[in-house]
């Protein structure tokens, strides 16, 4: 800490701390959402499992 700064309030601090958890929580949503697409039989996002449903592709003849 620079020496003209003010110590940070636990508030602040606690705002911060709170900010980073809620960051770290949400990466860690989106990361397993993820990796369920990648290891699903079927390619299905982890809304797709939810919601037991399955994407269909089209193809023109």
């Amino acid at each position: 800490m620079l020496a003209h700064q003010q110590p940070r309030s636990i508030g602040s601090r606690a705002a911060r701390n709170t900010v980073r958890l809620i960051n770290v929580i949400t990466s860690l949503i989106l990361f397993v959402c993820y990796i369920a697409l990648a290891w699903s039989q079927r390619n299905q996002g982890l809304r797709d499992l939810l919601a037991r449903t399955l994407a269909v592709q089209w193809t023109r003849r």
